[in-house]
């Protein structure tokens, strides 16, 4: 499964840099050399100390504070750091991902930031359905169900997709949303059936250092004649 995440995570930057132009859709073949873990990026094996320290609750989680990502989140073990760079049209952008595997699931918090020249006119909502679109068919998965929602007060995108690899399912679990120049993606992977419940738990725990921005999605939907949905979290 680590093999998997840095895949999706490559796919994703790509694709939502589309600011409503056509942009070719991710590559099906060949997959690029940071997506296979090869050294167009550096495993760094840092552990949480580097980034905030760590804490353990209860449930031997580990609460993990990300200073330099502006987030924190709970994760099953300690995680590790891998910094690694995806091309696009746009150039390089580097994503940033702090991974950690719990049985034969993984679980990944990953983010990237865009060029500035990308961000006018801007649109979030064909941003997060590359970002959706390239996920699921850069692994050859075909899209299970998908949820619009709004998270820390941010349009976001919730969608599962399945895909066979050496004659066994597998299924991923994806959060992705926009808080713009910045790209989070939250991503869980492994052999279905998946446990959703630890799934949802992880997910959940992700927290902005600065705190939800409740107008966010607010601005977006009415930049885009939309309502805005109802916020979840």
């Amino acid at each position: 499964m680590k093999r998997l995440l840095p895949l999706l995570f490559v796919t994703s930057t790509f694709v939502a840099c589309d600011k409503g132009n056509d942009v070719p859709p991710a590559a099906t073949g060949e997959a690029s050399p940071a997506a296979t873990g090869a050294a167009t990026g550096a495993a760094t094996g840092a552990d949480a100390k580097a980034d905030g320290g760590a804490a353990p609750v209860a449930d031997g989680w580990i609460d993990q504070t990300i200073e330099e990502g502006g987030y924190k989140a709970r994760f099953p073990t300690l995680p590790k750091k891998e910094v690694a760079s995806a091309p696009t049209p746009l150039g390089d952008i580097a994503y940033t991902t702090h991974g950690a595997q719990q049985g034969q699931t993984f679980f990944a918090m990953s983010y990237s930031d865009y060029p500035d020249t990308i961000l006018k006119d801007f649109d979030v909502e064909k941003g997060l359905d590359g970002a959706r679109d390239g996920a699921i068919s850069n692994i050859g998965a075909t899209l299970v169900n998908e949820k619009k929602l709004t998270f820390q007060g941010y349009p976001a995108r919730e969608f599962e997709g399945k895909a066979m690899m050496q004659g066994m399912e597998v299924r991923v679990r994806a959060r992705v949303f926009l808080k713009l120049p910045r790209l989070y993606q939250m991503v869980a992977a492994g052999p279905a059936p998946l446990p959703n419940s630890d799934i949802d738990k992880f997910f959940d725990s992700f927290e902005l250092l600065d705190g939800p921005n409740p107008d966010a999605a607010t601005g977006a939907a009415a930049a885009s004649g939309e309502a805005a949905p109802e916020a979840e979290k």
